[in-house]
């Protein structure tokens, strides 16, 4: 899959309510403004607007390199999360 990447940030602590740790990582995508309109919803734009998309923490030192913004070949794959299955970046290339 083949994004505009504006950056990948980790992030771990202790959650303030809960307590329990956490440790995970996310790219931040421009993305097109999808226009929608429905009954009780309407959305309307130009331009872009910005995703996160989880990473294997893993995978972050792939990004040590790059300079943002980039256009970049994402490697994803479906594993495991706490509500079914999901996407995660597990590698990347910079797109030629």
């Amino acid at each position: 899959m083949r994004v505009t990447a504006i950056g990948v940030k980790r992030m771990s602590g202790v959650g303030k309510d809960s307590g329990r740790p956490f440790d995970f990582s996310r790219m931040t995508i421009l993305r097109q403004i999808e226009v929608v309109s429905g009954e009780k919803f309407q959305l309307s734009g130009y331009g872009y607007e910005t995703a996160d998309i989880d990473v294997d923490n893993d995978a972050l030192p792939q990004f040590a390199q790059i300079k943002f913004p980039a256009q970049l070949d994402l490697v994803v794959d479906t594993v495991p999360g706490r509500n079914g299955l999901r996407s995660v970046v597990t590698g990347i290339k910079q797109a030629s």
